[in-house]
C-alpha cells in the first residue's frame, strides 16, 4: 500500500531523526572504545616496563596509579 504524498515528508523526517539518534549512539560507542583502547595500551606498556618477576602488588599499583590519574583528567575535561 502506498503512502499519500502529504505523509511522505513526515515519514522521511522521522526516519532522519532516528538515523541521527543512531549516529549519536555510534559516536559515543566509538569514543568509549577509543578510551578503553588507550587505557589498555597504556596498561600493557606499563606492565612491559616492569622488571621480570615483578610482584602482583607492583602490577596492581602501576595500574591503579594510571587509572586514577586518567579518570581524574577525564572528569576534569567534562567527559
Amino acid at each position: 500500500m502506498e503512502q499519500p504524498a502529504r505523509t511522505l515528508p513526515t515519514a522521511i523526517e522521522a526516519h532522519r531523526l532516528r538515523l541521527e539518534e543512531s549516529l549519536a549512539k555510534l559516536r559515543k560507542a566509538l569514543d568509549n572504545w577509543r578510551i578503553y583502547s588507550f587505557e589498555y595500551e597504556a596498561f600493557r606498556e606499563e606492565l612491559q616496563a616492569l622488571p621480570v618477576g615483578a610482584s602482583h602488588e607492583a602490577m596492581v599499583s602501576s595500574h591503579c596509579t594510571r587509572y586514577a590519574l586518567f579518570h581524574a583528567v577525564r572528569q576534569g575535561s567534562g567527559h
